[in-house]
């Protein structure tokens, strides 16, 4: 996605989270998630046209399906998933979830914003949400 996985996250496949085992905690819940370090997609029982779910940053909730096109034999040395298409940049982190985006998007489309100046220093001057680049996205893993 481009975000920094400096926030909470789990996956959700076949009704069971994995999650950084490092960082979960409880909050009440009777069963402790799987551990995203010692999982491996192999071997969770996923076939062409399977789907899970991705939250990232439990805050700004970002909430992804996934699904798996096509499962293929790895020859050694290769990485096991990668990015088969897109469309649209990433979001920004740590810019408050889809209103937060929204608004974010907003201010910085208007010159007269009250937002828009500090909105584009925010994002480092320049922001395209039209922008997407499969190579850069796979090299990101």
């Amino acid at each position: 996605m481009g975000w920094t996985d400096s926030h909470l996250y789990e996956f959700e496949i076949h009704g069971q989270r994995f999650t950084d085992l490092e960082t979960w905690e409880p909050f009440g819940e009777d069963d402790e998630p799987g551990d995203v370090e010692v999982t491996r997609l192999r071997d969770l029982d996923l076939n062409e046209g399977s789907c899970f779910t991705y939250l990232y940053d439990f805050g700004d909730y970002w909430l992804h399906d996934v699904k798996v096109e096509e499962v293929l034999p790895v020859p050694k040395g290769q990485r096991l998933s990668r990015c088969i298409a897109g469309a649209r940049a990433c979001p920004p982190e740590d810019c408050g979830g889809t209103p937060g985006y929204f608004e974010l998007l907003e201010a910085l489309n208007d010159a007269t914003h009250p937002e828009h100046e500090s909105c584009t220093v925010w994002v480092g001057g320049r922001f395209d949400p039209e922008a997407f680049d499969l190579r850069r996205a796979n090299a990101r893993r």
